[in-house]
């Protein structure tokens, strides 16, 4: 079993990484991905990913730093040449919703990391939230340049019979952790596993429109 997105360089997995590791072997995991999400946490991810043969990371600026995160494709492509357990390019994308980070910033920080990904052939994490046409815009931007993005047809409505990134909806009467599992199962067939819940509101009346 592999953990394809966590955050290993944030507190509080950080400060009790041993344990974290621990954890996660005891389960069953054999493989963690921490994601790089600014130059700060991409150095911390490089140090992260030699204190076990289990950890790899990715090199990547979250749509939320970059106004604070300058990157070029060559500094992408030069890292992953420089570190074989750096495997991934991101997270990267766009974020419209908390609009942190201006979006022009977003947009152009989103095509440095799909161009360092098309040169290197290496995957690219996309984050996505409320620039669902924005993000497909762009990627449709690089179509005869042999992007390839992993998509699934909806199965449920909203939307459904339409193409999305892979990915889960919580129900409306389903708190984050009753979806996280109901998900694992669904896709992996794997269940009766620890999960931790961390710094989210998973409550079903989360939304105070009711």
């Amino acid at each position: 079993m592999i953990d394809s997105h966590c955050h290993l360089d944030h507190e509080p997995l950080l400060g009790d990484l041993d344990n974290v590791l621990l954890r996660s072997k005891n389960i069953g995991i054999t493989k963690l991905l921490t994601i790089s999400t600014s130059l700060e946490s991409f150095s911390r991810v490089k140090e992260i990913v030699n204190k076990d043969d289990m950890i790899y990371g990715t090199i990547g600026i979250h749509p939320h730093e970059a106004d604070k995160n300058e990157i070029s494709s060559k500094f992408i492509v030069d890292n992953l040449k420089e570190n074989r357990k750096i495997i991934g390019i991101g997270e990267t994308g766009l974020d419209f919703f908390y609009d942190n980070c201006d979006r022009r910033k977003q947009l152009d920080s989103f095509r440095i990391h799909i161009e360092a990904s098309l040169e290197t052939k290496v995957p690219l994490i996309i984050h996505s939230r409320d620039a669902e046409d924005e993000t497909f815009k762009i990627l449709d931007e690089y179509k005869d340049n042999n992007l390839k993005v992993l998509l699934v047809k909806r199965g449920i409505k909203p939307f459904k019979g339409e193409w999305a990134l892979p990915g889960g909806f919580v129900r409306i009467d389903e708190s984050l952790e009753q979806a996280a599992k109901r998900e694992l199962e669904e896709e992996t067939g794997v269940k009766d596993v620890y999960l931790e819940q961390l710094f989210s509101f998973g409550d079903p009346k989360r939304d105070p429109r009711g």
